[in-house]
């Protein structure tokens, strides 16, 4: 399962209809959740929050899909494609809607996979190669 950072903002239009149209939350959101699991996604939740001084059990500390942003863009959501061709094909989809004005699609992977792959992956190439670039105080 590959992570992407969807990054959207709506046109005059787009929030035109949203503001006229959307009835509730999961009924906007019902046709979005429908398309990305037709190609095999999910949207990600996120549930805050991680620290005994935070934990409140009769608050709902989830927040499902979608952020609402406040500056270039309008919201913000992690998805889970199982590849590329289903991200693409998502974005494909979005881009044909005329109420979206921009959409960012950003591949991402979790920062666990970063530290221990990656790095490990890195070190490994330079000890190698040999390879020192710039500012590692070798010529």
């Amino acid at each position: 399962m590959e992570h992407y950072l969807l990054r959207l903002t709506y046109s005059t239009d787009g929030w035109k209809d949203i503001v006229d149209k959307a009835a509730n939350f999961d009924q906007r959101m019902a046709s979005v959740r429908g398309l990305i699991a037709h190609l095999g996604g999910s949207f990600a939740s996120f549930h805050f929050y991680d620290t005994p001084a935070f934990k409140n059990d009769a608050l709902h500390h989830v927040v499902t899909d979608k952020f609402a942003m406040f500056g270039g863009h309008d919201l913000m959501a992690v998805l889970a494609m199982p590849d590329k061709n289903a991200a693409r094909a998502f974005h494909a989809a979005l881009s044909a809607q005329p109420g979206i004005d921009t959409i960012d699609l950003i591949a991402m992977m979790p920062f666990e996979d970063a530290v221990t792959a990656s790095v490990t992956s890195a070190k490994a190439a330079m000890a190698r190669t040999g390879y020192t670039g710039p500012g590692s105080g070798t010529p």
